[in-house]
Order: structure tokens, then C-alpha cells, then sequence
């Protein structure tokens, strides 16, 4: 360790304008695939759980199987997208997309499950649809959630994305692999120092944000 930490100093400062392209990519990544999976589990919420339809088969099994995804790594998820889309930042991005998902269909469930029952049947003795006992009854009530989970999602999503290059998925993780192979590791001090700032960075973005908006 001691001569690895020797190796990595001094910090090569000279390829800092080759990592701006990286850190946008993995920036793009975390943030696209945070927003569009939030927007896929708040379409899918009303299958994950019973308060809306009283379903008792199909919660269970879509359950079941977003269970099973969880468990698997996510550097694994990203190694068969790569290949089966090749390397790059698509595969990267549909990674992070499928994380992220799995997390928000969770926490979301749990927090819907939290809704009076009794609240929303009384809406639908008055005639209201579905659609409208969803959109202003369970919506409107985890709207602070969604938008605590959507930040707790990207700053998970930065640490993800700026690691998914080892597996050959796009953003800052690729230079980051190329210096490892080649032993440059004064190369790699400045990746991970700039990997370090940038998820600094965003976590005190989101705190903030989190406590305007919640």
C-alpha cells in the first residue's frame, strides 16, 4: 500500500480537459436514468401495490421479481448490457435506469402502502376515477417522498455511474480503467480525486434541495 501510495504522487494535473467529456457523461447518466426511472415506478405503482386496485396476485409477483433483480450486483447488470449493446454510455445509462427502478418501485411501495385506505375509499364512494384518486390522493400525499427519493436516487446514481467504465459502460470510469491497466497511477490519484469532488458536490446539492423542497 505504502508503494502504491507512492506511485500516485505527484498528481498529474495534465489530464484534467480529458476528464471534463467523462464527468458530463457520467453526470447525464446519473441524472437522465434517476429522472426516468422515478417517472417508469410512479407509472408502475399502482401494480406493486394493493391500495389503489385490490390486487393480491400480481403485487406479489412483480414483487417477487424486482426482488430478485435487487440482489444482483449492479457491475453485473452492466457487464451483460455491455454485451449485449457493446461498450459505451447507453449501457451505462440503461444499468443505472434498471437500479434505479428497483430502488424507487421499493421505496415508493412502501410509502404507498402508509396512505389511509379508509381516505381514499371515501373519495371513490363520491364517483372519482381512478386515475383522479391516484393522481390527487396518493400523489399529492407522496410528493415530499418523491422528491426525497429522486435525490437519494442521484446521489447513489453519481457513485454508480462514475464506477461503471470498469465494466466498459461509459462516463469517468473508463479513463479511470485505462490508468489502472497501464499502471499510471499518478493518472489515477487525480480520477479519483475529481470522482471524490464530484460526489461531495452533488450530496450537498441534494441535502439542500431536499430540505427546501420537503
Amino acid at each position: 500500500i505504502q508503494n502504491l501510495l507512492k506511485r500516485m504522487f505527484p498528481i498529474d494535473f495534465s489530464i484534467l480537459n480529458e476528464l471534463k467529456q467523462p464527468i458530463l457523461e457520467t453526470i447525464n447518466i446519473a441524472l437522465f436514468s434517476t429522472i426516468l426511472a422515478l417517472f417508469t415506478a410512479l407509472l408502475v405503482l399502482p401494480l406493486t401495490t394493493n391500495v389503489l386496485f385490490k390486487l393480491k396476485v400480481i403485487p406479489r409477483i412483480i414483487s417477487a421479481i424486482f426482488s430478485i433483480f435487487r440482489t444482483i450486483p449492479f457491475l453485473i447488470i452492466a457487464a451483460i448490457l455491455v454485451s449485449l449493446f457493446s461498450t459505451g454510455v447507453f449501457s451505462g445509462f440503461i444499468c443505472m435506469y434498471i437500479i434505479n427502478l428497483l430502488t424507487a418501485s421499493k421505496l415508493l411501495k412502501e410509502y404507498a402502502e402508509e396512505v389511509d385506505v379508509k381516505h381514499l375509499e371515501a373519495i371513490e364512494c363520491l364517483g372519482v376515477s381512478k386515475f383522479a384518486i391516484y393522481k390527487t390522493a396518493i400523489i399529492s400525499n407522496l410528493k415530499p417522498v418523491i422528491i426525497s427519493v429522486y435525490f437519494l436516487m442521484l446521489e447513489s446514481s453519481i457513485r454508480g455511474a462514475s464506477v461503471l467504465g470498469l465494466v466498459g459502460a461509459g462516463g469517468i470510469g473508463i479513463i479511470l480503467n485505462t490508468s489502472l491497466a497501464l499502471f499510471k497511477y499518478d493518472r489515477v490519484s487525480i480520477i479519483i480525486l475529481m470522482i471524490l469532488i464530484l460526489v461531495i458536490l452533488v450530496d450537498t446539492i441534494s441535502e439542500y434541495a431536499r430540505r427546501k423542497c420537503v
